[in-house]
């Protein structure tokens, strides 16, 4: 696992633990996610009385665009997550804050081995 890796796998840790997502899940058997509620925690859930859908929706726009992605595709799975979830998920297919290319840009070069130049011909 490289270091750009496991930074990545801390902050989704540091989101799950801060926005209380580990609520979600049967502790008995996801038992590391109970280990990182013990051994990490200055990451208490900052967020108790907030519906779970909404602390859903908050990590993943705060773990960027991949995420809100994600956060889109499962508010279109009315049929297997619950309505709370779908309905705070729904507010992620319209009403995302924009950001600039530059910005796009830079993540997507930084997921590529090299300049979007040497990559694509053309990026508009």
């Amino acid at each position: 696992m490289t270091i750009r890796r496991l930074r990545r796998l801390i902050a989704i840790l540091r989101a799950v633990l801060i926005y209380g997502l580990d609520e979600l899940f049967p502790h008995k058997r996801y038992w590391p996610l109970t280990l990182a509620r013990v051994t990490c925690f200055w990451w208490r859930n900052r967020h108790q009385g907030t519906p779970r859908g909404e602390r859903l929706k908050m990590a993943l726009v705060e773990l960027g665009p991949i995420h809100v992605k994600f956060g889109q595709l499962m508010a279109t799975r009315q049929d297997i997550l619950p309505a709370d979830i779908v309905s705070a998920l729904e507010s992620l297919q319209d009403k995302v804050k924009p950001f600039d290319s530059k910005t796009s840009r830079k993540i997507i070069e930084q997921s590529l081995p090299g300049p979007l130049a040497s990559i694509f011909s053309d990026i508009s």
